[in-house]
């Protein structure tokens, strides 16, 4: 659950738009691909340091693929029951997406922690 929690306050916290989160969620009825490609279309709009939060607390916390030791975002391989029959396809993926999206409503951004992460600089006079 705290996983979940600091995975919405991520999504607040790097200003993910509202109306995206909505449309990825909308997307996922297409298929892997489409919710994948709008996912990583739209993050790659966001300040690198955003891009930053996203990535470390969703997509490496959630996403992880089976192979290539990259991320399927916002997907993530799920290994399959051992009585599952090996003849069938046995790639099985699923997404938290809906679940972020739906308790999305109930945090704000954490500004205290958004403005620790932010690298200041010291001005000499």
């Amino acid at each position: 659950m705290k996983g979940l929690i600091d995975t919405v306050q991520a999504l607040h916290n790097s200003n993910f738009p509202r109306s995206q989160l909505y449309q990825i969620r909308s997307l996922l009825e297409r298929g892997k691909r489409t919710a994948i490609l709008n996912y990583r279309y739209f993050r790659v709009k966001l300040k690198q340091k955003e891009q930053q939060i996203l990535e470390e607390h969703f997509e490496k916390a959630w996403c992880e693929a089976k192979t290539n030791n990259g991320n399927i975002a916002p997907w993530m391989f799920i290994e399959p029951h051992p009585k599952t029959n090996k003849s069938e396809d046995s790639s099985v993926y699923e997404t938290i997406w809906r679940d972020l999206v739906d308790i999305y409503p109930f945090f704000e951004p954490d500004t205290a922690k958004v403005a620790a992460e932010i690298p200041t600089q010291e001005i000499s006079q």
